[in-house]
């Protein structure tokens, strides 16, 4: 089921491998982009490659997963803005930056790297508040 789904959403993502809000909506409505979404969905295809046992096919999985946080990188990353409230543009309440809900996101892709995210992260709360 997992995996399912997991394939629907890459289907739905766009060029810019960030999702929109709503998958089923209307071409003729306005398509939000959804860093969160796009977060979210990346940690879980990172997830599932974890779980198969065919290296192929967790390849394939890695491959979709790395593709999303390049595609958060790449057209929603505030890192580099002094006055942003977030590290990610365009979260869950369309355009405004999120902060909480992606650490999931990063914890994942630290934990990918090998690198101890809990640490990291408490790091960057301290930080950021």
């Amino acid at each position: 089921m997992a995996k399912q789904l997991a394939r629907y959403a890459v289907e739905q993502i766009t060029d810019d491998g960030v999702p929109v809000w709503d998958y089923s909506l209307p071409a003729d409505e306005i398509q939000y982009k959804d860093s969160s979404a796009g977060a979210i969905t990346a940690a879980g295809l990172l997830l599932i490659a974890q779980c198969i046992e065919d290296e192929q096919e967790a390849e394939q999985y890695r491959k979709w997963g790395l593709y999303l946080l390049q595609g958060l990188m790449d057209s929603c990353d505030l890192t580099q803005d002094d006055n942003a409230l977030g590290l990610l543009a365009h979260g869950a309440s369309f355009c405004q930056s999120w902060s909480l809900r992606q650490h999931a996101a990063i914890r994942r892709l630290l934990l990918l790297r090998g690198t101890d995210a809990c640490q990291w992260l408490s790091e960057v709360l301290l930080v950021i508040h």
